[in-house]
């Protein structure tokens, strides 16, 4: 997030560089990746006395995805929820800066204006 955070805000006129750091309640959740197989095998019984008996089978089976090095594969099922945002810019650019960076990351990240912090670097 904070890399493409930095993307969208480097392409603001007048902006030389600029770092972003994200504050959040916990790290995110990750969930290993898995090869899921499943199989369904029914079997259709006749009794000596005529009664049809209908049987199902259904199997599944999850194998965990390896990537390089042996590692489990996994990917993010829960963002953390984000609590603060600092700002560090570049900026020669003629308009107010803050209030375009405090407005388009509220927006984005629906939070309160006082958990943004935009600093211009010297």
């Amino acid at each position: 997030m904070e890399t493409k955070m930095e993307k969208i805000i480097s392409q603001i006129k007048g902006i030389n560089s600029v770092n972003v750091m994200l504050y959040t309640k916990n790290t995110p959740m990750l969930e290993p990746v898995y090869d899921e197989n499943t199989s369904s095998e029914t079997n259709i019984e006749v009794g000596s006395d005529g009664i049809k008996r209908e049987i199902k089978k259904d199997t599944k089976q999850n194998q965990v995805v390896k990537g390089n090095n042996d590692q489990v594969v996994e990917k993010y099922y829960q963002y953390p929820e984000i609590t603060g945002v600092l700002i560090v810019v570049d900026y020669t650019g003629e308009k107010n800066i803050n209030t375009i960076l405090l407005n388009s990351v509220k927006t984005l990240f629906n939070i309160q204006v006082n958990d943004i912090e935009v600093v211009l670097e010297n």
